[in-house]
């Protein structure tokens, strides 16, 4: 009879596939002493039969197991097969439909009689409670080592883990690696500033920062960064964060509660297309009909680029002179001595209020946690607390935010502030204009059309 072989491994850590190789070399055995022809092998290294990932292996086996390719299946045991009940089930409805033996190098399982399907599903169980109580001991481990502070996987972006001469980690703490600690710590300070993620990620890749897997940056990329509880020397469990000793800490726990807020605002994700090239496009109006100012490609005797109105297509002005309008009434303000007087401040009092409420929440949060884990509480009672807790600290987090400095003008104001303009990415001086005014191109007469004041300019802050 033809037989086929199914072997899997859950984990293979060093890549040496030595676990299916020893469940292979015994099932060929198996199926030599019967006298069977083995047709087909599938393996998979690596893989778990209780999560939801996808084992084309098992797939494949199956389809052909039903198309009629063998009349036997050979596994080291059951629980190389699958470890679900539910699947168990599948396999023994395939075997009976199709009159397949199922041999396991423990013995044979005749699924064909009563007897040897309650065998399989006895040991099915029986390996579903070993995985389950398994879960639940790493779930443990994690929380544990999470409780710790301990740092879990690769050491991340910023840091940089000391090894001996013998390639053992010496000492237990993650140091910060300068040039990208102050990357970090340069974005965190943009954003807080009012500068866009985007911008960021445009800012690193134009200077030629690269992630820690020497791609370009993205937005996401940038702000799964930025917010990283590492960032505050923290270690983030299942949405709980707590104090670590082992990660040198980039940034203040109150940036990253004020960097987490303004990420997790949705007004600030809402940004596709392409990257604007021009200063106000989508910015300026219309003082005729209120439209949007696009820009216009140079045409004419004049042959100058200029802002124009698409939909009445009565309105139209020079870019460089509606440009130099604008940015001198912005360096103006923006070098005035009382400037920051009249942007958002920090109020301490307000500040350190809302602190107190933001880390007693977190410790109701963790002590309802460790009552579940002693099993005081249920589950469900556990699900109930957090559904109760997290919207208030999320909800302080997000008001704490709101009290701190949020616009990119604020960065750039001051003495220098012609400096640190011209340095300043278009996107960041865009921000700067959308938040500090609003720009009205005015229909201008016959002669008018490089006059100064048909550019309106009213202040919004």
């Amino acid at each position: 009879m033809d037989a086929v072989i199914y072997a899997r491994i859950s984990r293979d850590a060093e890549g040496t596939s030595l676990g299916v190789n020893r469940q292979l070399e015994d099932c060929r055995q198996a199926a030599s002493a019967r006298g069977w022809a083995v047709v087909h092998e599938y393996v998979e290294n690596d893989t778990s039969a209780t999560r939801a990932k996808v084992r084309p292996q098992y797939q494949q086996m199956l389809r052909d197991l039903a198309n009629g390719i063998a009349g036997a299946l050979i596994v080291w045991d059951v629980d190389r097969l699958t470890r679900t009940p539910r699947e168990l089930e599948d396999v023994i409805d395939l075997a009976d439909a199709h009159n397949i033996a199922l041999v396991s190098i423990g013995g044979e399982i005749d699924l064909a009689t009563p007897q040897g399907r309650m065998t399989a599903r006895i040991k099915g169980s029986v390996a579903r409670h070993e995985t389950d109580q398994m879960a639940r001991r790493i779930r443990r481990k994690q929380r544990e080592r999470a409780e710790q502070g301990l740092p879990n996987g690769l050491c991340p972006f910023g840091w940089r883990r000391v090894y001996d001469d013998q390639g053992r980690r010496a000492g237990s703490r993650d140091v910060a690696y300068a040039p990208e600690a102050e990357q970090i710590r340069d974005g965190v300070s943009r954003l807080l500033a009012g500068e866009s993620v985007r911008s960021i990620a445009l800012r690193w890749n134009t200077e030629g920062l690269p992630t820690q897997r020497g791609n370009p940056w993205s937005t996401g990329t940038v702000r799964q960064t930025l917010r990283r509880a590492a960032n505050a020397g923290l270690r983030e469990h299942k949405g709980e964060l707590f104090p670590s000793d082992v990660i040198e800490p980039l940034i203040t726990e109150d940036d990253l509660h004020r960097v987490r807020a303004l990420l997790a605002d949705p007004v600030r994700r809402v940004q596709h297309g392409t990257t604007p090239a021009y200063l106000l496009t989508g910015i300026a109006v219309c003082g005729r009909c209120g439209g949007k100012m696009r820009y216009l490609k140079p045409r004419g005797r004049h042959n100058i680029p200029s802002y124009g109105c698409r939909d009445c297509t009565r309105v139209a002005r020079s870019m460089g002179l509606v440009d130099a309008v604008v940015e001198g009434a912005i360096l103006g303000r923006l070098q005035q001595p009382d400037v920051l007087e009249t942007l958002p401040t920090m109020d301490p009092a307000r500040g350190d209020d809302l602190r107190s409420q933001a880390e007693a929440l977190e410790a109701k949060l963790s002590e309802a946690a460790d009552l579940f884990t002693a099993g005081t509480i249920t589950g469900e009672q556990l699900s109930r607390i957090t559904a109760g807790v997290r919207p208030q600290l999320e909800r302080a987090r997000a008001q704490l935010a709101d009290l701190t400095p949020a616009s990119a003008a604020a960065a750039i104001a001051g003495e220098d502030a012609v400096a640190r303009w011209e340095d300043a990415t278009l996107l960041v001086k865009r921000e700067i204009v959308d938040t500090l005014m609003t720009v009205t191109i005015l229909p201008a007469g016959p002669g008018r059309g490089r006059d100064p004041e048909s550019v309106k300019i009213e202040w919004k802050a």
